[in-house]
């Protein structure tokens, strides 16, 4: 399995695997293929080309992982972006949201009026969007109180919920130092005192931008949308632009991280990898 190295900040660049010998250039934060790694002593470095420090005794610089595999089992992408359709015309409410249909074994509020957030849209959307694709699964109360982190000891339970429901990958996290996101990936992310439930659709390698996905009161829109886009509504007919990383309001995965300061946790739903339009990553 290939890796890749995402980094936490600019890191010099050297011709070895040596801090002490004189530097070359410097790295900005991103995720990067790995070519080689190598310890030496307290220090960890990984090879792009040049080499990086990414870990000096306690402290982390950058962060090596497993490139995700392809998703082969799973729904098309487009069972998931034709559910999105029924959400035109939804804003924001946190106390009093709605949904757009019956959830399995789940007595919910149904709409109108057309209002959802951040918990209620990622289960409509999943549920909803898995049931389209065809995909056979169990849904009911525990799952539903999952997605809306009803439980405080557990406050990262959204991507618990839908891999346990076998709709995702295993989760990976809580953590403040994860790597990018694969496609179509459900995240729980607290910060000091909040938390936020939302989908990484799709990123871009090279400059560390992710799309995000959610129902939000913020970033210029109410209800759901692509954060530094704006509403969703705008976007269902046409997806989201092939250039949409270079929107400066689009975030960085730095940024998210840093944003959602006690961790962030994230389960890859199973979408096929053949299939991917709006979530196509590049870079």
């Amino acid at each position: 399995m290939s890796k890749t190295v995402t980094l936490l900040q600019e890191l010099r660049q050297f011709q070895v695997p040596d801090t002490a010998t004189p530097y070359v250039g410097k790295l900005a934060v991103g995720s990067y293929p790995v070519i080689a790694t190598e310890v030496r002593g307290t220090d960890a470095y990984v090879q792009l080309g040049t080499w990086i420090c990414s870990q000096s005794g306690s402290t982390t610089y950058a962060v090596v992982d497993d490139v995700a595999p392809p998703v082969v089992e799973g729904i098309s992408e487009k069972a998931l972006t034709d559910t999105l359709q029924r959400f035109r015309g939804y804003v924001y409410s946190l106390s009093s949201p709605r949904y757009t249909g019956p959830i399995p074994n789940v007595n919910v509020a149904l709409e109108p009026p057309k209002q959802d957030n951040c918990c209620t849209f990622v289960e409509d959307l999943v549920v909803h969007g898995f049931q389209a694709g065809g995909l056979v699964f169990g849904w009911d109360l525990h799952r539903h109180n999952q997605m809306m982190v009803a439980d405080w000891n557990d406050l990262f339970s959204p991507p618990h919920g839908v891999a346990e429901a076998g709709l995702a990958r295993a989760v990976v996290g809580p953590s403040t130092a994860l790597p990018l996101p694969p496609p179509w990936t459900v995240c729980q992310g607290w910060g000091a005192s909040s938390g936020h439930t939302f989908i990484v659709l799709a990123v871009h390698a090279p400059t560390d931008k992710v799309l995000i996905l959610e129902s939000n009161s913020a970033y210029g829109f109410s209800g759901p949308g692509l954060r530094g886009l704006g509403d969703l509504d705008n976007y269902l007919s046409r997806g989201p632009p092939a250039n949409w990383f270079e929107d400066p309001d689009v975030p960085t995965w730095a940024q998210i991280r840093a944003k959602y300061s006690t961790g962030i946790a994230m389960a890859q739903l199973k979408v096929l990898t053949s299939s991917l339009v709006w979530g196509k990553s590049l870079g």
